[in-house]
């Protein structure tokens, strides 16, 4: 995601020399992205819209589908084998969006993740278990006193995602001890 609410691709093959190779986008603001293969996808977080974009040709991304979520709060977004993931900040929920189709996005199933309130859903980047069976994703919360959340949600089959039980929490030390790792705690 870039300024003015838009997001870029540039060519980074000379580090030194990095050039704009496009801007694209729907105005607003965008809170994540995700490239695979030909596709991204991203969520609008101003618009509260998942969005894939084709950028098979990266000088001229074109708007393939979109899903509209009012009131959810987009955040974070990743994607594997035809399915997306994205969290809503407000809804407190991962959506399970399929892909395969990317004219045509179908949300599949919905992972209700507790904890307190919008302040507390899946707001870091999220990463797949090496098995590819599990998406691990955690947040933290405002306050110094809570140590916020870390998820576990079974992906074996997306249309049955699930949080696995139960969901551990973490101190953060980035924000305790000023380092940017976390420590993951026995669940509770």
């Amino acid at each position: 995601p870039g300024a003015g609410g838009l997001m870029r691709i540039l060519n980074i093959s000379n580090p030194a020399a990095m050039t704009l190779v496009s801007t694209f986008g729907t105005p607003g603001g965008y809170a994540a992205a995700y490239w695979v293969g030909n596709y991204v996808y991203a969520t609008n977080y101003t618009n509260d819209v998942f969005e894939i974009w084709n950028v098979t040709n990266p000088a001229a991304p074109v708007a393939a589908g979109s899903i509209s979520y009012p009131g959810a709060g987009l955040r974070r977004v990743v994607a594997r084998d035809d399915v997306a993931y994205l969290s809503g900040a407000v809804a407190n929920q991962v959506y399970v969006i399929d892909v395969a189709n990317p004219l045509a996005p179908v949300q599949i199933a919905s992972v209700a993740m507790g904890g307190q309130g919008s302040d507390d859903p899946p707001s870091f980047s999220p990463a797949f278990s090496p098995s590819g069976d599990r998406l691990y994703w955690g947040t933290i919360l405002g306050s110094v006193t809570d140590p916020g959340v870390f998820y576990v949600i079974d992906i074996t089959v997306p249309a049955a995602a699930r949080r696995v039980r139960p969901f551990a929490s973490f101190d953060s030390v980035h924000r305790r001890f000023g380092g940017p790792i976390m420590r993951v705690v026995r669940p509770h």
